[in-house]
């Protein structure tokens, strides 16, 4: 697994850290309001990644498979396990340009409906967790934590990394928590080492608690971990109330041996990868103006719709980026 690019942006999508790769002039690039998570890493990653232009000339080959955001691949790596999750269905939009294949998670009607709906008390458990992360991080190596600001919930640092999984190339974009300070992190150094995952779970007492945590958000957490390169998560476990008792330092690679048998990392790898054969076969049309749908709603059955000129929720790629090549 490779670092490609380090960046970190405000509440206003504005880049808090100067970087030398900036592909193209993104002057009014932003056609439908705000950027996407595919956008972040066309903005930010250099064009020899991608490979699809380098100094005016075409490549007939990319270098990449697929482009993607984390989330995205831990929710397909996730599937095999989740038909009794309360979230266990998805849609993912994808689209072919000059060989690469780019694709994300997209709201369903159902998730619409729902997001309008957030019960206050979630809202609340979402706010106690990033107000943990306050806490615990700071700015800089010798700084104290900012619990005062209002913001920080909107903020993140994030990276693109380059990965495979058997014959697949993979880019994609992934939010990072927080760093250790004495570990190795320099722009020049592509190391994944210092990053740590950040969560707050509510204190396990009942069996039933114990057996949803271990079946299911533990596979998540792994799946969200394996992809960064994270092997440490930082846990801070809650009251009711959002009371933080004790925190408890996780071992990304002692999570399939805690789980006893109730989900496998080896099975989560399996059907990501024939899922990404499947997109391989099925995403015939190299158009970034076809979008193929495919909709997961259990039962292992997976439908695939293919779009042509799709309404905006469900591009994949935007037209700046593509305007960019003609």
């Amino acid at each position: 697994m490779t670092t490609i690019k380090f960046s970190a942006f405000d509440s206003e999508e504005n880049d808090l850290h100067e970087t030398p790769f900036e592909p193209i002039d993104h002057e009014n690039k932003l056609l439908f309001g705000k950027p996407t998570e595919i956008d972040f890493i066309l903005v930010r990653a250099p064009q020899s990644c991608i490979g699809i232009r380098i100094q005016g000339k075409s490549l007939k080959t990319s270098k990449v498979d697929f482009i993607s955001v984390r989330g995205t691949l831990a929710l397909i790596m996730c599937t095999p396990y989740i038909d009794n999750f309360y979230h266990n269905s998805w849609e993912i939009c994808a689209s072919k340009y000059n060989g690469v294949i780019y694709l994300s998670a997209i709201d369903s009607d159902e998730d619409i409906i729902s997001n309008k709906n957030t019960p206050l008390i979630q809202l609340k458990r979402q706010s106690w967790g990033f107000k943990f992360e306050q806490y615990i991080t700071t700015d800089t190596v010798d700084g104290v934590p900012d619990i005062s600001s209002k913001t920080h919930q909107l903020e993140e640092y994030c990276v693109v990394l380059k990965s495979i999984l058997n014959s697949h190339t993979l880019l994609y974009k992934a939010e990072i928590d927080a760093v250790i300070p004495h570990r190795d992190l320099s722009p020049e150094i592509s190391t994944t080492s210092s990053y740590v995952e950040i969560k707050t779970i509510r204190s396990l007492k009942t069996e039933n608690e114990k057996y949803y945590f271990y079946r299911y958000k533990m596979a998540y957490w792994w799946a969200q971990s394996y992809l960064a390169g994270i092997s440490e998560i930082i846990c801070g476990n809650r009251t009711d109330a959002g009371i933080i008792n004790s925190i408890d330092v996780l071992r990304v690679s002692n999570f399939p041996k805690e789980a006893h048998g109730m989900w496998s990392p080896d099975v989560c790898l399996n059907f990501c990868d024939k899922f990404l054969n499947f997109l391989k076969r099925v995403m015939i049309e190299d158009d970034p103006n076809v979008v193929y749908k495919f909709s997961y709603k259990g039962k292992d059955k997976i439908y695939c719709t293919k779009l042509v000129n799709p309404e905006n929720r469900y591009r994949v790629i935007p037209k700046w980026y593509t305007v960019a090549f003609d």
